[in-house]
C-alpha cells in the first residue's frame, strides 16, 4: 500500500494529520501540496490530501482513515462510490 501526503509546511491540518499517521505507525511519504495542478483538477482547495494507492482523501476523510486504522489496528479498505 502506497501513501503520500501532500502538505505545506506552514498548514496546521497538515502537522496534525502527519502526527497522527505516525502515532498510528502509519508509513507515508510527505510531498508539498501547494499550488498542486493535480490536486486542484480533482478538486482539493485545501491541504491536506491524503493519497492511498489511487484514492485522494480530504482531511476529514484522512482523520477518519488515521482513526480506523488506529482503532481496529489494520488497514480498512475504502470503498468508494
Amino acid at each position: 500500500m502506497n501513501i503520500t501526503v501532500y502538505t505545506d509546511e506552514f498548514c496546521p491540518r497538515c502537522k496534525v494529520l502527519k502526527s497522527k499517521m505516525t502515532t498510528a505507525g502509519i508509513e507515508f511519504t510527505e510531498l508539498p501540496g501547494g499550488g498542486c495542478a493535480d490536486l486542484e483538477q480533482l478538486g482539493f482547495e485545501q491541504l491536506p490530501v491524503l493519497k492511498v494507492d489511487d484514492n485522494y482523501l480530504s482531511y476529514k476523510e484522512a482523520i477518519d482513515y488515521v482513526n480506523n486504522f488506529s482503532a481496529w489496528g489494520f488497514k480498512w479498505i475504502l470503498i468508494l462510490g
